[in-house]
């Protein structure tokens, strides 16, 4: 497995592509800019400037600049060394853990059974029905309840493809609402997992 490019900082975080040649992570890349900015702008001498000493030729320019420079000095890591995410510890990513976590349907199922568990939990409070399209690859489970219709998709494969919920109002319109999960389509319609 190789490493990603680290950043040229030493802080030890991943080398972003979008900074300058692809050399430094993006926080360290940052606080370069505002070190720049800092010196640049004289953030530590802002209050000693005088017109006769700068290139403003009236007091009100050279306070209109001030203004503006303290709103940017408000947000600066150097004048404000608690803002520097540079300065956190960098934690490598372990990957990933599934421990615990709860699937609403089995993972490598197909289609038709992960229906027909869903219409299983769904009980005795929704009327539940499953069409199975061969051609168009598509399992189908309606259910319907209470004035409202959940209507959820799956591939033959058991792929989760799209689900919609829709909600009669009040005889004449409904509100439809897109669902994106089964997990989701429980918590709408108010069942346990």
């Amino acid at each position: 497995m190789t490493k990603s490019r680290r950043c040229v900082m030493g802080c030890g975080r991943p080398a972003d592509s979008s900074t300058p040649e692809g050399l430094s992570c993006t926080p360290c890349d940052t606080k370069a800019g505002y070190e720049n900015a800092h010196s640049d702008n004289g953030h530590d001498t802002i209050e000693k400037l005088t017109v006769k000493g700068s290139v403003f030729k009236t007091k009100a320019e050279l306070e209109a600049w001030r203004d503006s420079e303290r709103v940017f000095m408000a947000e600066c890591w150097i004048c404000d060394p608690s803002l520097d995410l540079s300065a956190k510890t960098y934690v490598e990513r372990q990957g990933t853990s599934r421990a615990g976590v709860r699937h609403s349907v089995p993972l490598r199922e197909a289609g038709q059974v992960k229906a027909a568990i869903v219409a299983e939990k769904l009980g005795e409070s929704f009327h539940t029905e499953i069409k199975v399209a061969k051609k168009a690859d598509r399992v189908t489970l309606v259910a319907e309840g209470a004035g409202e219709t959940m209507e959820l998709l799956w591939d033959l494969a058991g792929r989760f493809v799209t689900g919609t919920w829709s909600v009669n109002l009040d005889g004449a319109h409904d509100r439809i609402r897109l669902v994106r999960n089964v997990s989701e389509a429980y918590r709408v319609l108010g069942v346990a997992k």
